[in-house]
């Protein structure tokens, strides 16, 4: 099974937040047999990215868009391009294939683990999911699933 075709929100999406691509920011946490950064660091080296089955965008993603890597309560510790459109495709390299059924090919993977972007309040005032909200306000912006991101959102959230 591949990915179905974008829907009327993602159309507007792509065609109103800059390059038409798609940025979708993905959350890795620890799990109990691995930590977050050797996850991460193996999707990247094996060249593929797993998505669970509920992941915001997954079945909209197409070659050239972005996806953004958070690492639970840490930051934005790598990226990554998609290569091809996800499948619903369990992978070994997958830390739980059960419970991350979709996977698309990756390149120009790039990790930062030595020095994360961390989602602070000085960050929060940066970009535009923020707009004309408190970016010091308490738990004001935590990330705790994907979510799509403007092109500028994406390129301060990376280091850019």
């Amino acid at each position: 099974m591949t990915a179905r075709p974008a829907k009327n929100v993602e159309t507007r999406y792509r065609a109103t937040h800059g390059s038409g691509r798609l940025h979708l920011m993905v959350v890795v946490a620890d799990q109990p047999s691995k930590p977050a950064n050797a996850i991460i660091q193996q999707l990247l080296d094996s060249g593929w990215w797993v998505f669970g089955a509920r992941t915001r965008g997954v079945k909209y993603l197409r070659t050239g868009d972005r996806l953004c890597i958070y690492r639970t309560r840490i930051g934005v510790v790598a990226e990554a391009e998609i290569a091809t459109p996800a499948e619903y495709k369990a992978l070994k390299v997958a830390p739980d294939p059960a419970r991350f059924p979709w996977a698309a090919r990756i390149k120009e993977g790039r990790s930062f683990f030595d020095r994360p972007v961390k989602i602070d309040s000085s960050l929060r005032a940066r970009i535009d999911a923020f707009a004309g909200k408190d970016p010091s306000a308490s738990g004001a912006w935590s990330v705790q699933s994907s979510r799509l991101l403007t092109e500028h959102d994406f390129q301060v959230l990376v280091g850019r």
